[in-house]
């Protein structure tokens, strides 16, 4: 399920219980915004759907497997505006995420592909975490 669709107290349950079975290690997240609303809701027994203006979920981990959850069900979704983008260069983010070369030299080795560390810093979604 897109985190943009989470909009009932019993999505955000099942959206949890979804990525929870999805874990191989345990993980743990801090919700914010709109989905820790959804949860304090739901633990509630309520069922309150939020407005239209406040889908937000911003779920912040230090979990690796969560944070690839993360980016697949936000960043990857194909209704995400930018999804496109992102898809494009995924590869190359994925790769100066996973890359063991100091700064200097990974912007050396960019500049020679045509790229350069600063203008790809801003393609790295918001996950707390390597992808």
């Amino acid at each position: 399920m897109s985190l943009r669709k989470l909009k009932n107290p019993s999505q955000i349950e099942s959206w949890l219980k979804e990525w929870g079975s999805q874990l191989t290690e345990p993980g743990s997240m801090v919700l914010m915004g709109s989905g820790a609303l959804l949860w304090h809701v739901a633990q509630r027994n309520l069922e309150l759907p939020l407005s239209e203006n406040s889908m937000d979920v911003n779920p912040v981990t230090e979990s690796e497997q969560m944070a690839l959850l993360g980016y697949e069900a936000h960043w990857l979704n194909p209704e995400h505006p930018c999804s496109e983008r992102f898809l494009g260069k995924r590869a190359l983010v994925e790769r100066i995420l996973e890359s063991p070369l100091l700064d200097e030299q990974l912007d050396r080795q960019l500049h020679f592909e045509g790229h350069s560390l600063r203008s790809l810093i801003r393609e790295i979604p918001t996950i707390f975490g390597s992808i």
